[in-house]
C-alpha cells in the first residue's frame, strides 16, 4: 500500500516553474489593477509554463483497476454518470472481498477525512483546480476515482483522507464555478433516506 502525500517531491525545475507562475500572477494582478488588461509578459509566461510540474500527485488514488467506464464529466446525462459510479463502487467492493479472502487486506492507516461533492456538469474544464491542488483534481475538477462512493442528482460524493484535505481545499479555492465543495457528514444520513 502506498503512503498518501500532500507534498510532491520537487526538482529545481519544478521550483523554477512555480516561481514563474507566481511572478506571472503578480504581473497580471498589477496590470489588471492599472489597465484592466492582462500583462503581456504574464501571458507569455502562462503559455510557456510546464503545467505537468504542478500535477505530480495526479496518480494518487487513481487505481487502474478502478478506472471508471466513462469519463464522468464528458457525459451530461444523469444515468450514465450514476451507473459509472455504481460500477466503480461494486468493483472496489469485489476487489476488497478478494483481498479479504486471501487475507491480503491491510487496512489504511488514514481513517479520518472529509466528504467532498463534485458537480461534473458544472465544470469549466480550465484545469485551474488541478494545478492548485497538485493533481488531486483532474483537469475537469473531478476528484480521484478511488475516493468516489455515491452519485445522486448531479452530485458525485467522495471521501478525502485528512492528509489530502489541504490539497483539495487549494483546488476548491482556485475553482471559479464552485463545482467542488465540502459537505457535512450529516449528508450521509440524507443520502440513506433518498
Amino acid at each position: 500500500m502506498r503512503t498518501l502525500t500532500a507534498e510532491p517531491p520537487l526538482t529545481e525545475e519544478d521550483r523554477r516553474q512555480r516561481a514563474l507562475l507566481s511572478e506571472a500572477g503578480k504581473l497580471n494582478a498589477e496590470s489588471y489593477q492599472k489597465t484592466g488588461k492582462p500583462d503581456r509578459r504574464a501571458t507569455e509566461i502562462f503559455k510557456n509554463i510546464d503545467y505537468g510540474s504542478f500535477t505530480k500527485l495526479r496518480g494518487q488514488l487513481r487505481s487502474p483497476l478502478l478506472r471508471p467506464s466513462i469519463d464522468i464529466h464528458e457525459k451530461f446525462e444523469e444515468p450514465p454518470q450514476e451507473l459509472a459510479v455504481q460500477e466503480l463502487v461494486t468493483r472496489r467492493s469485489e476487489l476488497l472481498a478478494q483481498q479479504l479472502n486471501r487475507e491480503e487486506l491491510s487496512l489504511p492507516i488514514e481513517t479520518e477525512g472529509s466528504i467532498l461533492t463534485y458537480m461534473p456538469n458544472e465544470t469549466v474544464f480550465d484545469g485551474v483546480s488541478e494545478v492548485a491542488a497538485e493533481g488531486f483534481f483532474d483537469d475537469h475538477d473531478a476528484p480521484p476515482w478511488d475516493t468516489w462512493f455515491y452519485y445522486r442528482k448531479g452530485k458525485l460524493f467522495s471521501w478525502v483522507p485528512s492528509v489530502l484535505v489541504p490539497l483539495a481545499q487549494a483546488g476548491i479555492d482556485a475553482n471559479a464555478v464552485q463545482c467542488i465543495d465540502w459537505a457535512d457528514w450529516s449528508i450521509l444520513n440524507q443520502l440513506e433516506s433518498q
